[in-house]
């Protein structure tokens, strides 16, 4: 399937094309041509400390065993090669750490710009007082005060939610039975203190202890990320990038002035 968008050359190249593709429908609808891209460490601190953590059993699937062989190699490659080749400088990966403590240094140290998260990931909450969020899929807008507005509490107190509350999707145990909107009723003191759930929670500090080492971003030594802001992106670059790979459908005028448009590269 040379050059369809799907591989080229005998390289995989639907991630690549996908990605590329998302990026543009995000800058387009933030009105934005400054973007920071931010990865997850292989090597990851918190497991290393909690084994409990992200303890995910291994699926005997030679499906999905199939599929993470395409998409891994891909990502590789977009953070090593692709983001570098089409002139964007501020691409962040550091050792041991996830892409949320990167996100939480650069949000919390650099001020004077507005950061706009482009994340569906809940734990990102906590960090609201720093940037707006953007949920790319359902195209829902978050910002400290409609978060404020909906849970009663401050984004500040989201990472004390989830040490109550857990996270199932990271494998972090909660008190048992306590949701994020019990954890936000205990923390708003709007959850009766008779309430067994409001005894159990006060029973577990222990565990909302650990957990708060786990939740809470950034995690500990997390290094200060200062963002570069001097420089400039070339429609040359996004020109060889596309050809590169065998995006033709990147390379057509209309498509073309989309990518010219939202980078600001029409002269």
């Amino acid at each position: 399937m040379k050059g369809s968008g799907l591989s080229f050359n005998d390289l995989r190249t639907d991630i690549i094309y996908s990605f590329l593709g998302q990026i543009l429908t995000i800058s387009e609808e933030l009105d934005t041509p400054r973007v920071i891209f931010v990865w997850d460490s292989k090597r990851n601190f918190r497991k290393e400390k909690y084994d409990w953590y992200k303890d995910r059993q291994p699926i005997d699937d030679p499906e999905m065993e199939e599929i993470n062989k395409a998409v891994f190699p891909q990502f590789s490659r977009i953070r090593t090669s692709i983001v570098p080749e089409l002139g964007f400088k501020n691409n962040y990966i550091k050792t041991g750490l996830e892409a949320d403590d990167l996100i939480a240094s650069i949000v919390m140290n650099n001020k004077g710009y507005h950061f706009i998260v482009a994340s569906r990931d809940h734990d990102l909450f906590q960090l609201l007082d720093y940037c707006d969020m953007y949920d790319f899929q359902t195209k829902k807008y978050r910002t400290k005060d409609t978060f404020t507005k909906k849970w009663g509490i401050t984004p500040a107190q989201w990472g004390e939610v989830k040490a109550i509350a857990g996270c199932n999707s990271d494998t972090v145990p909660g008190v048992f039975r306590v949701g994020d909107k019990t954890a936000a009723s205990y923390l708003a003191g709007t959850l009766k203190k008779t309430n067994k759930t409001y005894q159990s929670i006060i029973s577990n500090k222990p565990l909302i202890e650990r957990n708060r080492g786990v939740v809470k971003l950034p995690y500990e030594n997390t290094p200060v990320i200062k963002v570069k802001n001097k420089w400039k992106l070339e429609i040359s670059n996004f020109y060889n990038v596309f050809e590169k790979y065998g995006m033709q459908s990147f390379l057509m005028s209309d498509s073309i002035y989309r990518w010219q448009k939202a980078f600001n590269l029409l002269g």
